[in-house]
């Protein structure tokens, strides 16, 4: 590979990683071909790249940020799983993939700005995803409202049933 496909390469991975909001280094040596390409599709169904870059490449797209902060892992073969939704699913399925195949393991990760070690990254997996926080705290919201709504309901239905009541009794 001559320099100027070395270049074009960088700028690929760079341009991929411009949008990205995580990153996420997985060292996947051991892992068969089919358990790649599972992962792959499972990677794939998350909505995030997964991409295999040689070492050397990286060097020449450290002008990202991501690079920058992570360059000191890219040592043996490395994978970038990137994307720019909730990364909470993501960690939580490769979490998932590497208790069945342990050859798949955690080098680190960048996520909205922060360095994550492996074991951060397991962390972030254990946390619920952002539509159930979401869904937890318009459940918050909501309990309150409508426990008022039912106690400003309560007297007037109190009041109607005590009315028929008394309308039952005298017929």
């Amino acid at each position: 590979m001559n320099r100027e496909e070395k270049r074009t390469l960088a700028v690929r991975l760079q341009e991929s990683l411009q949008g990205a909001s995580y990153a996420v280094l997985v060292d996947f040596s051991g892992l068969k071909v089919p358990q790649s390409t599972e992962l792959r599709s499972k990677v794939r169904a998350e909505k995030a790249r997964f991409e295999v870059v040689k070492n050397r490449i990286v060097l020449h797209a450290s002008g990202n940020d991501i690079i920058k902060n992570l360059s000191e892992l890219f040592r043996g073969p490395t994978a970038i799983l990137s994307g720019s939704g909730d990364p909470v699913g993501l960690v939580r399925i490769l979490r998932d993939f590497s208790k069945e195949n342990p050859a798949l393991n955690f080098k680190g990760g960048w996520v909205d700005g922060q360095l994550l070690s492996p074991e951060g990254l397991v962390q972030l997996a254990g946390l619920p995803s952002r539509q159930e926080l979401i869904s937890r705290f318009a459940g918050t919201l909501v309990g309150p409202i409508g426990r008022l709504c039912m106690a400003i309901q309560s007297p007037l239905r109190n009041f109607i049933l005590d009315l028929k009541e008394i309308a039952r009794k005298k017929s």
